[in-house]
């Protein structure tokens, strides 16, 4: 027979379970975390009754996950058990982490609910549990320029209370999430403390440090002469140890400061910029130097004047603006061609200026002799050897005989010349400044006696007429020479004419005074003539 089973219709549902986890701190996937050793929680099971029919349930738990039940959290039972009462449809797990010490990084609690006949899985949570509270700033270390702002980078739990100090240039001091402009030129060590419960606060931070934004005061351009310096004087502000740069540099001297001097030939655009050494905070200013070449112009050369007249000078070039010094002999000081009226050597400078200012100085020497005229006042002559000739000449300050043979002083105006042979004396006459030479010159012909006969010498060894001795014409011969002294005694003798007194007697010197000579010559002729006479010896 057939037979068969009727079942009331919704009278198989089964109830809702689910699974919660009370905690404050969520991870940014959203699982809710544990924190060893501060944080606690409340882990709950909630059962919805299906059609108002409250059944007795026996839920299962099952742990997984890295962290161990009882072990890395208090133990949590594996059988939650709810009543047929329609009231009983929540289950309380208080749950914390054991903080045990040891640095194991993020765990993690898998908690599965086995509900319903067949004890499938209808619900499961995952809890992460961490060492300590924890969080991540990515911002590090860095330069702004004053009045810049640095965005705060970073991730953090959801629950965290974030606080920043210091507080000043924060945007939002509360707020993780926030962005800080410093107030300040320096560097500012900025953290951010995270705090949880009775957890211990965790901080991290980051050092601000903020360059001045640098104000150059404008640079006017300059201008200046061929030769001359400026110094350029730049203002920056505010105060600070900012690098500093000079292009181009090459006609600046001390380009590692704030006032160099250009030194410069030709005119040039020179950029000065200045940079703090952190942030890289830049000012530039820009300015011409204008370079105006010299004022070149010609003059006079040197300039030797023997009449002492006046010398007219001369300049050309500039703008025609002159000024001469020393003025004191000029005729004019401001005019292009003054009169120089000064005897004696004298340097004039004078100043060339042109358009722009600039000047050069060109310098001449004028040399201004006063007047004379020189008058030798001997004729050509003609003397016997031995005589003397009185030379004579006027009209200059200073003379000069030449050559200096057989003359007295050389240097005056009235010498005496006894030359040997035939000479031309010229006389030099010169001014008192030893120029304007003139000069006249006379000749002295030199003729021999038949016998010549010296009328003194001098044997003081000095080989200038050290020998008393004749001379004689070609083809006259000396048959004897004697000399004696006041006395009359002979103190010398001889044949050869080649010879003669030395001034000593049997090897001793005779005093200096008169002696008197004897002597016998012979002419071509065959005639024969005595001849006597004196002379002097001195010492």
């Amino acid at each position: 027979m057939d037979s068969g089973v009727f079942l009331k219709a919704g009278s198989f549902s089964s109830n809702i379970i689910d699974v919660k986890l009370n905690t404050g701190l969520v991870s940014t996937s959203g699982s809710p975390i544990l924190v060893e050793g501060c944080d606690s929680a409340a882990l709950t099971i909630t059962r919805k009754i299906i059609l108002g029919t409250a059944l007795p349930d026996t839920i299962n738990l099952q742990y997984q996950g890295t962290a161990t039940n009882g072990v890395d959290y208090n133990t949590l039972p594996t059988q939650v058990t709810f009543t047929a009462n329609v009231n009983d449809t929540v289950k309380t797990l208080n749950l914390y982490a054991v903080q045990d010490g040891l640095a194991e990084g993020t765990e993690f609690i898998k908690i599965y609910v086995l509900s319903g006949c067949s004890q499938l899985i209808t619900d499961s949570i995952i809890i992460e549990v961490k060492d300590s509270l924890q969080f991540s700033l990515f911002n590090v270390d860095t330069a702004i320029c004053l009045g810049n702002t640095v965005n705060i980078n970073g991730i953090k739990d959801s629950g965290l209370n974030m606080a920043w100090t210091p507080p000043s240039g924060v945007m939002n001091p509360g707020n993780f999430q926030t962005s800080i402009t410093p107030t300040q030129v320096g560097s500012q060590y900025y953290s951010v403390t995270a705090s949880y419960g009775n957890c211990s606060p965790v901080t991290k931070g980051f050092t601000i440090t903020t360059d001045p934004i640098p104000v150059i005061t404008p640079l006017s351009d300059l201008e200046l002469c061929e030769g001359e310096t400026v110094d350029i004087n730049a203002i920056v502000t505010p105060s600070f140890n900012y690098n500093i740069s000079w292009v181009p540099s090459s006609g600046l001297i001390n380009t590692n400061g704030y006032n160099p001097t250009f030194v410069g030939t030709t005119s040039q655009t020179i950029d000065f910029t200045v940079t703090s050494p952190n942030a890289g905070c830049t000012a530039t200013d820009q300015f011409f130097v204008q370079v105006w070449p010299f004022a070149q112009g010609n003059i006079i050369e040197d300039t030797l004047v023997c009449s002492g007249q006046p010398v007219e000078l001369w300049v050309t070039g500039g703008n025609g603006l002159y000024q001469w010094y020393p003025a004191g002999n000029l005729s004019c000081e401001f005019c292009s061609n003054p009169n120089a009226t000064g005897l004696g050597t004298t340097t004039y400078s004078v100043i060339l200026l042109d358009p722009h200012g600039c000047q050069d100085t060109l310098d001449v020497m004028v040399e201004n002799h006063p007047p004379f005229n020189l008058v030798l006042h001997n004729n050509d002559t003609t003397i016997y050897m031995g005589e003397s000739v009185q030379l004579f000449a006027s009209g200059a300050p200073y003379y000069y005989w030449s050559p200096t043979e057989y003359l007295g002083f050389s240097q005056s105006h009235d010498p005496v010349a006894t030359p040997l042979s035939d000479i031309t004396y010229t006389v030099t006459g010169v001014s008192q400044l030893q120029g304007c030479p003139q000069s006249d010159s006379v000749r002295i012909k030199v003729i021999m006696q038949d016998v010549f006969v010296p009328n003194a010498f001098s044997p003081n060894g000095d080989g200038l007429n050290d020998v008393f001795r004749v001379t004689a014409r070609k083809l006259i011969q000396v048959q004897e020479f004697r000399i004696y002294n006041r006395w009359g005694q002979e103190v010398y003798f001889t044949k050869d004419i080649s010879t003669g007194w030395n001034g000593t007697y049997k090897g001793v010197k005779q005093d200096p005074g008169v002696y008197y000579y004897m002597m016998r010559v012979a002419y071509p002729t065959g005639r024969t003539d005595f001849l006597k006479g004196d002379f002097t010896l001195v010492r």
